[in-house]
Formats: structure tokens, C-alpha cells, sequence
């Protein structure tokens, strides 16, 4: 046995010799072997990403994605609702494609893409296999002030507030002291010979659609034409709630609750989806849904996205901490996919708890964590008229 041991150590001594006479020790001989396996060894490349895809498309959309990297090719692929292919472009090494194929407004499409490596075809990062349905649509282009200039011109607007308790008008001391009734009756010294009627929405428990409307409350009576004013708000409602009541309580004529359809639909929403727990991007993609089926359905009415106005739990605490900055932002990037313009209701709560900023110290806006008072109501209606009509 200690034969054999020598033996094996007179062994190793000479291997070791021998690396040393190459360059060497013995470590840096597995050094370099370690070195040619490691080159050896196929580069990766990561899968390219598609870039987030807007919630309606153009008629000749441009679909784009990140550098094509190892060789691969992308390859794009719309089909109809019944599932004809009308387009299928392969062999794109660029970073996008614009569809060559005119879409029709007001259809769905499915759209895939693709990239080829190797022989071997994958979906894109962002997209599944089964690819994303989207609706051709003309995206709004109309701002404030042009809509501003149809209520001036209109012989009979109508115009819907829609939201949930804030709308409502939960937490002050009367229908007349919502934030529709205080922008009437601004509507109603803007326009003396104008009739102003408002209706309010009565309700028939939260999240549910409307028991009724009230009927016609004049505001100001003149014959020089009318515009109408329409309170449709429900307690805790979400988006989804607000989807699930769109025909019976503000679409069409509200199933002939209303004199007409709407000219104007203004969405106020947002405290109660972060309160249920949704973040901003289920938020977002949630005001999307929404936007996208007034386009589809009522696509001749404007809209208006209105930020959510504050949630305070602690009437001491910064603004930077609020809790719906995060939905606020989520809510104007929405709107911007669709073309909708925006009141940042949000930014003029915020800047009442900065201090130096305007209307400091007011904090008799608040009836509540939630819910505005009679001033704060007053606020919001006057805010309105004012990024309206200056």
C-alpha cells in the first residue's frame, strides 16, 4: 500500500512539472482549459419586447418592438373577427412595421407578432401566442375649448357627470350643493338667455345602476336655446361598476330616462378603485376598457376625464404622499391614449395642502376622508366652468 502511494505522488509531481514547462502551474493549465470551454459555449441573445400597444388603432397602425439581436427576423400577422388573415409580413429587420393593409373603423382585429432565431419562430415579449384583440377607431381630437365653443353654439347640449359618491354629492347639505348644480347655475350667469335644466340621478343602492332620475329642475328658464345638466353618480362605485350601468344610466337616453343623448360625458372616478385595492396600471386599463365602448357605441360624444380629487388619512400629511397621485397619473395617460382632455382635479386638491400654494390652510374642502364639503363641492363645479371657459 505505501508503495502504491508513492507512486501516485511521484505522478502528480510530474503532471505538475509538466504544466510548469508550458507556461504555467498546474492551476493555470485548468485556467486555460476553463478559458476555451467558456468560448465555446453560443452567445445569448434575449427575445426582443414589443412596446406597449395603444387601447384603439389608427386605420394603417405602426407596430413597433425592441432590436432584432442574433439574426432574428420579426413577423406580424393581423387577422379579422373571423379570423381571415389580412395580414401576414415576414422577414422585418427593422424595429417596426406600419400596416400596409388599410383597417376599417369601428372593427376588432387581432393582431401577433412574431420573431424567427435559428429556424425557430416565438412570440414577443408583451404578447401571447394567441395575440391581442384591439378596435380600429378614430381617436377624439376635440380640447376644452373646442368643446367649449359646441356648448356655445348648441341650440341643445346635454352634458352627463358621471362618477361615484363624489358625484353623488355624498357629504354635503343638499342636491343644490353638488359640484353639477354649482356648474349650472356658472352655466346659467354665462348664458342668461339659455335654458339650464338638471336632472339628478336618484339611486337605488351603491355599485347598482340608478333607481331613477329626478325630474327636470330649471335653473335658469330663457329661450334662447337649452343646455342640460345631468347628475349620474353611485356610491363605492369603480370602473367596472360604471361599465356595468352605461345603457340604463348615461348611454343613449338612458333608456328614455333622458331628453336626448349626451353631447358630453365627464368621468370623475378613481378613489374607490384604489380603495378596493387596484394599482394605477389595472386602473388605467380599466378607465381604457371604458373609453374604448363610448367610442364604439356613442362615438359623436365628447369626453372628458377628470381626475380623481384626494383620499386623506391624515389631514396633516404631505401631498406628495396621497394616495391617488399614482391613479391621477394613470388617469391622464389613459385619456391620452384615447384623445379625451383632461381637468386635473386631483393637482388643484393637491396644491390646497402645499403650503405657499394656492387656497393654503382650506381644509374646510374636506367633509370627510373622501367626499368634499359644500365649499369643496363649489370648488369643483367652479373649477370645471373655469378650464371650460376661462
Amino acid at each position: 500500500m505505501k508503495k502504491l502511494l508513492s507512486i501516485l505522488m511521484i505522478f502528480c509531481i510530474v503532471l505538475g512539472l509538466c504544466a510548469c514547462e508550458k507556461g504555467g502551474t498546474a492551476s493555470s493549465a485548468v485556467s486555460e482549459v476553463s478559458s476555451d470551454t467558456s468560448s465555446a459555449v453560443t452567445e445569448f441573445f434575449p427575445a426582443p419586447e414589443l412596446e406597449a400597444l395603444p387601447a384603439i388603432w389608427d386605420t394603417q397602425p405602426t407596430i413597433k418592438w425592441s432590436e432584432l439581436k442574433g439574426g432574428a427576423t420579426a413577423r406580424v400577422v393581423v387577422e379579422d373577427e373571423s379570423g381571415n388573415v389580412i395580414v401576414d409580413k415576414s422577414g422585418l429587420t427593422g424595429t417596426e412595421y406600419t400596416l400596409e393593409t388599410p383597417l376599417i373603423k369601428g372593427k376588432y382585429y387581432t393582431l401577433k407578432v412574431f420573431y424567427t432565431r435559428n429556424g425557430q419562430e416565438s412570440s414577443m415579449v408583451g404578447i401571447t401566442k394567441r395575440g391581442r384583440q384591439m378596435l380600429c377607431l378614430a381617436k377624439k381630437t376635440a380640447t376644452l375649448k373646442d368643446i367649449a365653443k359646441k356648448i356655445e353654439n348648441s341650440k341643445d347640449y346635454l352634458i352627463t357627470f358621471v362618477g361615484d359618491s363624489v358625484t353623488l354629492g355624498i357629504g354635503n347639505t343638499g342636491d343644490e350643493k353638488s359640484y353639477p348644480a354649482f356648474f349650472a347655475r356658472r352655466l346659467a350667469e354665462k348664458f342668461p338667455d339659455r335654458k339650464i335644466v338638471r336632472y339628478d340621478g336618484i339611486i337605488n343602492g351603491e355599485r347598482v345602476p340608478l333607481k331613477e332620475y329626478s325630474a327636470p329642475i330649471t335653473v335658469r328658464a330663457g329661450e334662447g336655446g337649452k343646455i342640460t345638466v345631468v347628475r349620474s353618480g353611485v356610491g363605492s362605485s369603480q370602473v367596472t361598476d360604471t361599465i356595468n350601468r352605461m345603457d340604463t344610466d348615461f348611454m343613449g337616453t338612458a333608456n328614455g330616462r333622458l331628453p336626448k343623448k349626451a353631447d358630453l360625458l365627464v368621468i370623475h372616478l378613481g378613489i374607490n378603485d384604489q380603495g378596493y385595492g387596484a394599482s394605477p396600471m389595472e386602473f388605467k386599463e380599466r378607465l381604457l376598457k371604458l373609453g374604448v365602448q363610448i367610442l364604439r357605441d356613442q362615438p359623436e360624444t365628447d369626453v372628458i376625464f377628470m381626475t380623481p380629487t384626494s383620499s386623506v388619512a391624515n389631514s396633516k400629511a404631505p401631498a406628495s404622499e396621497n394616495p391617488l397621485n399614482g391613479h391621477s397619473e394613470a388617469m391622464k395617460e389613459a385619456a391620452e391614449e384615447l384623445g379625451f382632455p383632461v381637468i386635473d382635479m386631483h393637482a388643484v386638491w393637491m396644491e390646497h395642502y402645499v403650503q405657499g400654494g394656492a387656497n393654503f390652510g382650506m381644509r374646510n374642502w374636506h367633509y370627510d376622508r373622501w367626499h368634499p364639503s359644500d365649499k369643496g363641492y363649489e370648488v369643483m363645479g367652479d373649477k370645471i366652468f373655469e378650464n371650460l371657459f376661462g
